[in-house]
């Protein structure tokens, strides 16, 4: 995957995780609503949470990582152009 399309998945991705957690804060009080949630619903909010945690993460890690090697990889193209007209 280009740094393009890694860029586009991971912007929907990380859109959607933004619903989610707005969702999620909004059930546990945020909107100033009471919401009579079980134990069950709260373990579940808990483990979704953690999970939209470790996929931001992880997107976050993949994207900076493909922009640094898309980076070093012009730099060096940028390099071997000046290199070649210098000897011209």
């Amino acid at each position: 995957m280009n740094l393009l399309e890694l860029a586009y998945t991971s912007g929907n991705t990380l859109a959607s995780a933004g619903y989610a957690l707005e969702a999620i804060g909004n059930l546990l009080g945020a909107d100033g609503s009471e919401y009579n949630l079980t134990p069950d619903l709260e373990n579940g909010l808990q483990h979704a949470v953690l999970a939209i945690g470790v996929m931001v993460r992880e997107y976050g890690i993949s994207l900076a990582e493909k922009a640094d090697s898309a980076t070093q990889n012009a730099e060096l193209e940028n390099v071997s152009h000046a290199s070649v007209e210098a000897k011209s």
